[in-house]
Formats: structure tokens, C-alpha cells, sequence
């Protein structure tokens, strides 16, 4: 390999190393529950909450940077940040609810494992336990820097949404005026009723 090469290489090593924690943040963000969830808003609302996913991006990110530079400067986790500002009453109650989120989180993956295995003719009582497995083996076998490769990997193929939203053929009329007529005022979008 020359040195041009392999120049490029460590560059480009170097940049995935330093994006890589934050992309893994986002990859988890794409979740069974989350992408059923846009489905079928997306099937209600057809484009108009477009503007508002684009909005929320910016917001995402200070949030992400906020806490990374928390952590970065304070050497400690959220809980601990949490319970030395506000008390061991408030770190519980933040720990447990982000204990419920993720157990939640963890249970729609394992739904959307059954059902995508069981739409091949894979039973679920194979497909959950092989996962449940191979996720302990993952996460007990490999370090960070390991277990972030695996899900970096499984999250290039999240690239694929790409391609299957222009295969569908979208209106780009209808998705230019619902950027400009927002239906701010309306309950039912809370809801998720037509």
C-alpha cells in the first residue's frame, strides 16, 4: 500500500473513530418501536410532519453534544451528575424510568426479531432466544470499541431507507406545500387519529 494510501486510510479510521459513539446514539434512535411508529404516521399524515422530524434535528444534536461534553468534562455518567445536583431521590427516579425505556426499547426489538423471522417461516421460539444470546455474548465477550464495530455494521444497512424512499416514488409537490401549511393547532396528530 503506498503512502497516499495508506494516509487516506488512517484518515479516514481516525474520522470513523471519532463519529463512531455518536453515530451508535443514533442508530439506536431506529428501533422497531420507532420505525413502526413513523409507518404508520406516515400512512395517516402522508408528508406533514416532514418539517417537523427536519425541525427536531438540530435539537437532537445539542443534546447529544450537551451530554457528551458533560461527561467529558465532568468524568462522570448521568446518574451521578443527577444525584450529586439534585439527590439520590431524583437519580432513582431518573434511572428507572431510562431502566424502563431501555427494558421497552429491548422488548420491541424482540418483537420485530419474531416477526420479521416468522414472515421466513423462522419460529420465534429459534429466532428470539438465538438473539437474546448472541446480544449477552456481544456485549459480555467484546469491548466497547467491539461492540460498537458490530453495531455500526448493522447500521450500515439502515442505508437502505435511502433507495426504498425514492423507490416509492414520492410527491415532491405535495412534500413542498406541506412544509408550508403546518397543522400546529391540531389534536389529532397526538394521537395518531384520522
Amino acid at each position: 500500500m503506498g503512502d497516499a494510501k495508506r494516509t487516506r486510510f488512517r484518515t479516514f479510521g481516525t474520522w470513523l473513530l471519532v463519529i463512531g459513539p455518536g453515530l451508535s446514539v443514533m442508530l439506536a434512535d431506529s428501533d422497531v418501536g420507532s420505525i413502526i411508529t413513523t409507518a404508520q404516521s406516515g400512512a395517516l399524515w402522508r408528508y406533514t410532519l416532514v418539517l417537523t422530524q427536519v425541525l427536531l434535528i438540530p435539537f437532537l444534536y445539542f443534546i447529544q453534544e450537551i451530554t457528551v461534553r458533560l461527561g467529558i468534562i465532568t468524568h462522570k455518567g448521568h446518574a451521578e451528575l443527577v444525584r450529586l445536583h439534585f439527590g439520590n431521590g431524583w437519580a432513582y427516579l431518573s434511572s428507572s424510568t431510562l431502566f424502563l425505556a431501555a427494558l421497552g426499547a429491548l422488548i420491541t426489538e424482540y418483537v420485530g426479531v419474531a416477526s420479521i423471522d416468522e414472515l421466513f417461516g423462522i419460529s420465534r421460539w429459534m429466532s428470539v432466544p438465538f438473539a437474546m444470546v448472541f446480544l449477552v455474548v456481544l456485549v459480555v465477550s467484546g469491548s466497547y470499541r467491539h461492540v460498537e464495530r458490530v453495531a455500526i455494521l448493522v447500521g450500515v444497512f439502515e442505508l437502505l431507507f435511502i433507495p426504498a424512499a425514492l423507490l416509492s416514488h414520492p410527491n415532491w409537490g405535495a412534500l413542498g406545500q406541506s412544509m408550508t401549511s403546518q397543522p400546529l393547532l391540531n389534536t389529532a396528530i397526538a394521537f395518531f387519529s384520522p
